[in-house]
């Protein structure tokens, strides 16, 4: 077992574990994006799409959990790493390079998780009708019922709420 935590304890260990999570979360929101344009194959289409999906039912658990756990991989990783690199030079290069092109994320790096956490707090409330208008944002109440299309069911409009709800607070978390 020392061949596998050995590598996992060094600098360049640790960002592949980054790296190799990271790809877990790209790959899910590929699949996760293709599932949820069947919505443009039609009724019948998108409705066995969520019913397949939702027949999976503890699969579907087991991924949530997977992803909770690349999450915290993730992040716990990002984390240690930062620490380390703080500890190995804690007196910043005396040159800064900021010719160049180098963007405001690249130049602030420590505000990226905060502004990609405030774009999906803004996604999830225009997304989900909270700002008032959203035509997905039909969730079975009747008086909404006439903005929600009408091929696909209002049941099947909610767990897709519910579901975008779920994949952004994770990739918060990310």
């Amino acid at each position: 077992m020392t061949w596998l935590t050995n590598p996992l304890g060094t600098s360049v260990g640790k960002k592949l574990m980054m790296a190799v999570t990271g790809l877990g979360f790209c790959c899910f929101l590929t699949i996760h994006l293709a599932g949820n344009l069947t919505i443009y194959g039609g009724k019948d289409f998108f409705n066995s799409y969520v019913e397949h999906l939702h027949s999976l039912g503890p699969l579907v658990t087991l991924a949530e959990l997977g992803l909770l756990f690349f999450a915290v991989i993730h992040i716990l990783t990002g984390a240690l790493l930062f620490y380390q690199n703080l500890k190995a030079r804690p007196v910043r290069y005396s040159v800064n390079k900021r010719a160049g092109g180098r963007t405001f994320g690249g130049n602030h790096p420590k505000y990226t998780p905060f502004l990609k956490g405030l774009s999906i707090v803004f996604s999830v409330v225009v997304g989900t009708g909270l700002a008032g208008g959203s035509a997905v944002a039909c969730q079975g109440v009747s008086h909404r019922e006439a903005e929600c299309p009408k091929e696909i069911s209002i049941s099947n409009i909610a767990r897709l709420n519910r579901e975008f709800i779920k994949a952004g607070l994770v990739s918060a978390v990310k």
